[in-house]
């Protein structure tokens, strides 16, 4: 610091320094380049995500417009940030070991070190995301948990991310952060399969990962289908999870997944599983191909790694 360079300057030095250079090994250096890119994305995109968390968890608002006015003439502008914090502590981890396991269990299916520009099949891409994004959903789910319930309920019970996972637990017991990780797994594995395999396999398809731009396309359409397909599932996953956070007597569907699908299907039909998924769209697919396009240009200039 005694140098006076602003510290934008120097992160950007930092970053366009290579690992080696720096110092640091190639797998935190992989952790470090999919946390980063996760963190511009979804901050940039939190607004989206809180509107779309209203609308999949609450029939009061007829549309994205109506939620959003509501929210800014209720909590003001702020607010469309809120539960973003709790949200970077499990994207930015969620995202890092995310690309990383997917790399380690891509180099498994191989049966070794994976050359740059090696192509896997369709089968073994699908597995390697859906096992990468089921793995790390299990260390994360608590923190997902959290961050939905901040979204919705807001913090006007004076509940920050530590007094929400207090609630959890000394509602539901030491196993509270937990509640509903099933079917968090059922949601996540097809998506990270769709998204994160997708991608690896489009962009090795024909030479589509030749540049940018390209890589680009190829990682919005695998995010674009796996939020579309899997959209119906994480709606019922925020229900379960918002409905988990109640005691015992309060919870509408006690825990199950079948009860859930049944009370929403019979009341607010199939529709609503849908709710919101056009906003979805607009964001997942956009968020996704930016933090998977950046994870490979920050792999490439900070570890030297070319996929």
């Amino acid at each position: 610091w005694g140098s006076g360079m602003p510290l934008r300057r120097w992160v950007v030095a930092l970053l366009a320094m290579p690992a080696a250079d720096a110092g640091i090994p190639e797998p935190a250096c992989k952790l470090l380049a999919g946390g980063i890119a996760s963190a511009c994305a979804k901050t940039a995109l939190a607004p989206m995500e809180r509107i779309k968390l209203i609308l999949q968890t609450s029939g009061e608002f007829s549309g994205p417009r109506h939620a959003l006015a509501s929210v800014l003439a209720e909590q003001g502008v702020g607010s469309l940030w809120r539960g973003n914090l709790a949200n970077l502590a499990r994207i930015v981890p969620t995202y890092a070991l995310r690309f990383a396991f997917h790399d380690w269990y891509r180099s498994v299916a191989a049966g070794g070190p994976l050359a740059p520009g090696q192509k896997l099949s369709l089968v073994q891409e699908l597995v390697a995301g859906a096992l990468s994004g089921a793995t790390v959903c299990v260390a994360t789910h608590p923190l997902d948990l959290v961050r939905t319930t901040l979204a919705v309920r807001g913090h006007d019970r004076g509940e920050g991310v530590i007094g929400t996972c207090r609630h959890l637990v000394r509602v539901h017991g030491i196993t509270g952060p937990y509640r509903g990780l099933f079917i968090s797994l059922i949601e996540i594995a097809p998506y990270t399969a769709l998204s994160l395999g997708g991608y690896q396999y489009l962009k090795l398809l024909g030479g589509l990962g030749d540049s940018q731009r390209s890589r680009l396309c190829s990682s919005w359409v695998a995010g674009l289908c796996a939020s579309v397909i899997c959209y119906p599932l994480d709606s019922l996953k925020r229900r379960l999870m918002v409905d988990s956070v109640k005691r015992v007597e309060d919870s509408v569907y006690k825990g199950s997944i079948a009860a859930c699908v049944r009370k929403t299907l019979a009341e607010e039909g199939v529709q609503v599983l849908y709710r919101g998924c056009l906003l979805n769209a607009f964001k997942s697919a956009p968020a996704f191909a930016l933090t998977a396009t950046l994870n490979d240009a920050l792999k490439a200039s900070m570890c030297g790694i070319v996929q």
